[in-house]
């Protein structure tokens, strides 16, 4: 119900209404009869007042625009998702309200700010921050979740080096030491992640006298083609960028007779409800999604508060490897 029809209802004026939900008393008054109508209908009608414009009456801002460059953000999977709940839970807390604004093409051009006066922005995926140039000419205060950030703002990220680090050293405690990595099919531009899990990869494997196996590149060969290459390599270990190619990599392995994890062991990214109903259920690093997200709401609010505040600054969060059936000890 909108506050017009609770006005119509109750044949006072909008205006009326919005006095006594905002407590106003001078230079305006009604009965108390009215105000307990009008008060009762609220609440039995659950409305809920637009909070923009509700700022901008009151002459305060605490509007935060969630801006992303592409609506597909949020159907990726359950990390992103997952992050975005808790920063909203956290904006709410502290008595910030929020929207989302989708620019398609903030990957050719710059991000634009809303069309209406925000406390601050949070971006989502950022992966080239120049395209930031606009929002710190206007110095709006901003944060990039799982993304990268310019010169005034700041990035909540997950630590990849780590993640990635933490998933070799667990197939080489069970005796791998042929491990290939498939990586990202080609994509327009590259995230943060695939960069830095690729080269993670690589750097572990040359610390730890490891023998490259497979193509860990971004190629454009279909996944069974470079589960064969693996194979053929001797590989009894296969770490993928992402869920959706581990679960691609058990099935080129039932089609050839491959027994995951006795002949081979899997480890993915993400740890989205499927991997733990796959068959094997697939040994997964688990992003931190949540703390991302708490520590988003928290430095976009600081931010607000003193905008000099965390100027290019990247924090790093650790993931969590949760061990399942996809990997064992390597076969003598």
């Amino acid at each position: 119900m909108t506050l017009k029809e609770i006005a119509k209802e109750l044949n006072v004026s909008p205006s009326t209404v919005s006095r006594v939900l905002n407590g106003y008393n001078k230079k305006f008054s009604t009965t108390p009869e009215m105000r307990t109508k009008i008060l009762e209908m609220v609440a039995r009608t659950n409305y809920k007042p637009n909070a923009v414009f509700q700022s901008i009456r009151a002459k305060q801002n605490n509007q935060i625009a969630f801006v992303f460059h592409s609506r597909s953000l949020l159907k990726s999977g359950e990390t992103i998702t997952l992050a975005l709940d808790e920063t909203t839970k956290f904006l709410e807390e502290n008595n910030y309200s929020f929207h989302y604004l989708f620019y398609s093409h903030a990957r050719e051009e710059q991000y634009r700010l809303p069309e209406w006066p925000v406390a601050g922005i949070v971006l989502s995926d950022v992966v080239d921050p120049e395209r930031l140039a606009l929002i710190e000419q206007r110095k709006c205060p901003y944060v990039t979740l799982n993304g990268s950030c310019n010169v005034s703002g700041a990035s909540i990220l997950s630590d990849e080096e780590a993640n990635i680090n933490e998933v070799m050293h667990h197939l080489q405690e069970l005796g791998h030491r042929k491990i290939a990595y498939f990586n990202v099919p080609p994509v327009k531009e590259l995230h943060y992640s695939v960069l830095e899990r690729k080269n993670g990869y690589l750097i572990y494997l040359h610390a730890h006298g490891l023998p490259l196996v497979g193509n860990p590149e971004i190629v454009s060969a279909p996944i069974s083609e470079q589960f064969d290459l693996a194979i053929r390599q001797g590989a009894t270990a296969i770490v993928t960028y992402q869920l959706r190619i581990a679960v691609e990599v058990l099935e080129c392995a039932w089609r050839r007779g491959i027994s995951v994890p006795r002949d081979l062991s899997v480890v993915t990214f993400d740890d989205f409800w499927y991997g733990a109903h796959s068959i094997p259920p697939l040994t997964c690093c688990r992003i931190p999604a949540a703390e991302m997200g708490r520590e988003t709401g928290r430095m976009i609010l600081e931010k607000i508060a003193d905008p000099n505040s965390h100027q290019g600054e990247i924090l790093r969060l650790p993931g969590k490897l949760i061990v399942r059936e996809s990997t064992a000890q390597v076969r003598a």
